[in-house]
């Protein structure tokens, strides 16, 4: 793992959900091999809406899955955004309280089912409040009501209850904008080389540039050359300095 870029992700993480992010502006990062943006929140292909898997359109929303999967498997980690268009426009996603937690339950169910399962530490869901042209926040009343209570609705494209809630709200209260940002922290090697995961359809994905790419068989066996050969230089080079 390269340290630097493990406390630099986690210095910029720390910034970024610092900043005061208001509609219409562009955010001060671009896509690249650590950071991804996206305007929708599905996670997996099951959450896709039909006119997608059906091919009536371009195909151009990918599950969100994919890019954790590949954030994990390239070992540096990275972060998504959810709120926030490919030119790096910020726009928002209007989110009440129980649409903010059904986010935080799909996106631990989705990492659950990967194989093996992606443990808490090594990913973080932040809701960043984007403020309207005016610089207010939309006003939310967060007081629960009995529904907030029920279990949320996953692994489908079905609008979960929340989401329908949400909708007969609007007529009476103005719900918020947030970019969601998930992080996902580097993978620490075990031993010699870092675990690979497998997502939710058992495919794996790792991150060059800013684009997912499938994992073949020859990436693997280049990826775990390089990570043999480093742990073995690493280790002569401290037998070297020992002799010293």
């Amino acid at each position: 793992m390269n340290c630097g870029f493990s406390l630099c992700l986690s210095s910029r993480s720390s910034l970024l959900s610092t900043l005061s992010l208001r509609r219409g502006d562009f955010m001060p990062i671009e896509e690249n091999e650590v950071y991804e943006f996206k305007m929708h929140t599905n996670f997996t292909f099951e959450e896709l809406p039909n006119w997608i898997k059906e091919g009536e359109k371009k195909a151009t929303r990918r599950p969100i899955s994919r890019n954790i999967n590949a954030f994990l498997n390239s070992g540096r980690g990275g972060m998504i955004f959810l709120g926030i268009n490919d030119d790096g426009f910020i726009i928002g996603i209007n989110m009440s309280e129980s649409q903010k937690e059904h986010l935080r339950v799909a996106l631990e169910d989705v990492l659950s089912r990967y194989t093996p399962p992606v443990p808490l530490s090594l990913y973080q869901l932040t809701f960043l409040p984007v403020l309207v042209p005016d610089g207010q926040k939309a006003a939310h009343t967060t007081n629960p009501i009995q529904s907030d209570f029920k279990p949320h609705l996953v692994r489908t494209n079905r609008p979960c209850w929340c989401s329908i809630l949400r909708l007969k709200r609007e007529d009476r209260e103005r719900i918020p904008l947030y970019v969601a940002q998930i992080t996902v922290k580097p993978v620490v090697k075990i031993k010699i080389v870092r675990q690979l995961y497998l997502n939710e359809e058992d495919k794996c994905f790792i991150r060059r540039s800013a684009s997912v790419h499938a994992c073949s068989v020859s990436d693997i066996i280049r990826r775990t050359k390089e990570e043999v050969a480093e742990y073995y230089l690493k280790k002569e080079a401290i037998s070297l300095s020992s002799t010293l």
